[in-house]
């Protein structure tokens, strides 16, 4: 059943990829080999080769970051299809580690070994939402405040007002924070007044 549901959210990243990739310039190298791998991984996951599916995930998160070099299409494009294949890639895991192992109790362990205690199960499940269901474009204002952040890798809360004073207030900066994080676009470090920002 797992599985299943791997494979589908496989094929919705397939898809989303050929969507992207329409954007880019006509015979550009790079559309072939991501949509290339993209279905690959697909293969894989139908014939039940997990391992080998995990490494080409691997090999398109390195393509993605090629691609945000170039400006050919907005970065947001690329961090939303990475953020998603890393969530495939745990699902992956997980799903290696329970198929081998036996009662609920190893199943558990397994769990804990990737990250979602048994609690949290049901939470975890409704966490993922499959790409079609995220909000896959930001606002400009939002996109504004990703690029800020990324070009200065490591930027405090009175930092981001300062550089967005003309663009939006503290209180939607802080907002539009809260949405990147819960996109997984970006993370956050330290507590309260030290809290610095940072891409994925």
């Amino acid at each position: 059943m797992k599985s299943q549901e791997s494979l589908r959210r496989a094929l919705d990243l397939s898809l989303a990829i050929y969507r992207v990739t329409d954007r880019l310039p006509a015979g550009e190298v790079l559309i072939t080999q991501l949509r290339g791998i993209a279905n690959e991984i697909v293969r894989d996951l139908t014939g039940g080769d997990f391992s080998c599916a995990r490494k080409k995930i691997d090999i398109i998160l390195n393509y993605f970051k090629i691609a945000q070099g170039q400006s050919w299409v907005k970065n947001i494009n690329w961090l939303i299809l990475a953020g998603e294949y890393q969530l495939l890639i745990r699902d992956l895991l997980l799903e290696e580690i329970t198929s081998k192992a036996g009662g609920p109790e190893e199943q558990n362990e397994a769990e804990e070994e990737v990250g979602i205690m048994s609690h949290n199960k049901e939470r975890a499940k409704k966490a993922i939402k499959p790409i079609s269901e995220k909000k896959a474009v930001l606002l400009s204002r939002q996109e504004k405040l990703l690029e800020t952040v990324r070009n200065n890798s490591q930027i405090k809360m009175s930092g981001l007002v300062t550089l967005l004073e003309n663009v939006t207030s503290e209180r939607t900066i802080r907002n539009d924070l809260k949405e990147l994080l819960k996109l997984k676009l970006i993370k956050k470090d330290g507590k309260n007044k030290s809290v610095k920002y940072s891409v994925v």
